[in-house]
């Protein structure tokens, strides 16, 4: 998986902006792993490793609220989060030889914040 796939600019928008629906800087690291699959699935990253993840947010570099400290979560941390998506209905993921791949993630939520913000020239 390569994330620089990922337009930065709009990722730092959907997770920083103060015009963005959602203040993630608030959020619970669970809610916060989940979107970053909703997002490597709207850039079409469909196979990803904990790592992967891990090094998203390292450049991401989002900083919470409630510590002041940037949000890089632990691969087991990751992991755990990941596992939860392994099994249910819609969005879900599968898991082989270290790999995470998308089966199904609607990652409609991100489109629209971002085309919103294009259209307001806010990105």
């Amino acid at each position: 998986m390569s994330i620089d796939k990922i337009n930065f600019k709009e990722a730092e928008y959907f997770y920083k902006s103060p015009h963005a629906l959602a203040d993630y800087s608030q959020m619970q690291s669970f809610s916060i792993i989940k979107s970053a699959i909703e997002l490597f699935s709207y850039y079409g990253i469909t196979d990803f490793s904990c790592r992967d993840v891990k090094a998203f947010f390292e450049r991401l570099g989002l900083v919470q609220k409630k510590n002041g400290k940037v949000l890089i979560p632990s691969e087991k941390k990751i992991s755990g989060v990941l596992e939860c998506c392994l099994t249910g209905h819609g969005s879900r993921l599968s898991f082989q030889d270290g790999i995470y791949h998308i089966v199904a993630w609607d990652h409609r939520g991100y489109a629209c914040e971002i085309r919103a913000a294009a259209d307001k020239h806010l990105i």
